[in-house]
């Protein structure tokens, strides 16, 4: 009788066993089946209560911890979803379920590098080629937000592997190109990628199409990225191509050049004056300043050259009298008094009471022996300018000699009396003696 009591429990446990394998049930199945219904009834509380009770009864059952982790991510405990995953995967370390899981709880986080890790993981133990490849994309694009692009290169070497035609594959190629600086292999493959895409809303197409453009500014065909960021202009690439369409206008470099050319680095503003002409060969500022630059340099037939241009394409009548102006003062300098003259009339054509053009006309004619017509151009400066003797020297000094040289004494001497005053004083001085027939310094 006692051998019969001993024996009875054993035999009991025994037969719940063998009744549990018949079924198909472990030791924790029906705490986990439990857990189950609680949590499809949003009791996630309950729910992990019941999960712990089957993990007590059988410890090593992933199912337990992975469904233990999706109840906290429900109730937004990460750190403890976290440490129920990272148990799960202990006990079945090619589920891939629980190791996405793990990346996204870590981008969350922003853990990025735990994350990437994570992800390859999940890559390394998927089977779906699909799969595979979005866990390689998750972890490129993680990379490149930490720019570390020789990793996200390794990594979308293996997404190229799967899927080489792939459209997300070429666009992070693309982006990784461009972060390498190898501007062509990026805009190969945004070409391609842009080419499936092309049908598609700019929500979709967009971010493809300005990586196209920005490869295609990067190679310095400004043309081609203005016509692939006009599919692009949506959204948060607005402000981005509006920024560059300016860096890579005619305008931006022009006011490049004035940048350099004020701070002496001279050879760097011509060269960013060559870019804005070569945007815009029209653009009148940009020629005057290489006009100048020439001019300063000795260069006197380039410095007219440019500064014609200028006033060729200048369409500002205000603008281009100034222009003229310069290239007035460049022929004078060269003694091209022809020049000199006919750029003077040009500005007086329409200003004129330019008083600087026309002392500057004046002397031309002066030089070239038109001593009338020098008179005349001097006499209109003086009626311009109202009473300031300084002002009015210069110019009675242009007529004293004037009129002395064509025979006129009477007149050189009145208008030479007017001249003495300041620096031109001398000049008027030996002017008067020389027209009262003494001998001059001359």
């Amino acid at each position: 009788m006692r051998f019969i009591l001993i024996k009875t429990p054993i035999i009991l446990f025994l037969l719940f066993c063998i009744g549990t394998q018949v079924s198909g049930q472990t030791p924790g199945y029906a705490s986990y089946t439990a857990g189950e219904g609680l949590r499809r009834q949003n009791n996630c509380s309950q729910a992990i209560q019941k999960y712990d009770e089957a993990i007590k009864l059988e410890p090593g059952n992933y199912r337990y911890y992975f469904a233990k982790g999706k109840c906290y991510s429900k109730l937004n405990q990460d750190d403890q979803a976290l440490t129920a995953y990272l148990q799960c995967v202990e006990f079945k370390p090619d589920y891939t379920s629980a190791y996405t899981l793990i990346a996204r709880l870590y981008q969350k986080k922003k853990e990025y590098d735990n994350a990437v890790s994570y992800y390859n993981l999940a890559f390394l133990n998927e089977k779906d080629p699909g799969k595979k490849l979005n866990y390689k994309l998750n972890a490129v694009k993680l990379q490149l937000m930490q720019n570390k692009v020789a990793e996200a290169n390794a990594n979308i070497q293996d997404a190229k592997a799967i899927a080489p035609a792939d459209k997300n594959v070429l666009f992070y190629d693309g982006e990784i190109n461009l972060a390498m600086e190898n501007w062509e292999s990026a805009k190969q493959s945004y070409l391609k990628a842009s080419d499936m895409v092309k049908d598609e809303p700019p929500a979709t197409s967009a971010k493809y199409f300005y990586g196209l453009g920005l490869a295609y500014f990067k190679l310095g065909d400004n043309e081609n990225a203005k016509k692939a960021w006009e599919k692009a202009n949506f959204g948060p690439y607005k402000a981005k191509i509006s920024g560059l369409m300016s860096k890579s206008s005619h305008t931006y470099f022009y006011s490049m050049a004035i940048s350099y050319y004020q701070g002496g680095d001279i050879e760097t503003a011509l060269a960013n004056l060559n870019k804005s002409v070569e945007i815009q060969n029209n653009f009148s500022p940009a020629y005057k300043l290489m006009g100048i630059i020439a001019n300063k340099r000795g260069q006197n037939t380039q410095a007219v050259a440019n500064l014609q241009k200028a006033i060729d394409f200048e369409q500002d009548p205000a603008k281009k009298a100034s222009i003229y102006g310069l290239l007035v003062s460049i022929y004078l300098d060269r003694e091209d008094y022809s020049g000199a003259l006919a750029a003077a009339t040009n500005v007086l054509a329409t200003q004129p009471t330019n008083v600087k053009i026309m002392q500057m006309k004046a002397k031309a004619e002066f030089n070239l022996g038109k001593y009338e017509s020098a008179i005349i151009t001097c006499e209109n400066a003086v009626a311009a300018i109202t009473n300031d003797p300084a002002k009015k020297a210069p110019f009675y000094l242009i007529m004293g000699m004037a009129a002395r040289k064509s025979g006129k004494n009477d007149r050189a001497k009145e208008a030479l009396k007017s001249a003495s005053v300041g620096v031109y004083k001398y000049a008027a001085k030996n002017e008067l003696d020389l027209a009262n027939g003494k001998t001059g310094a001359n």
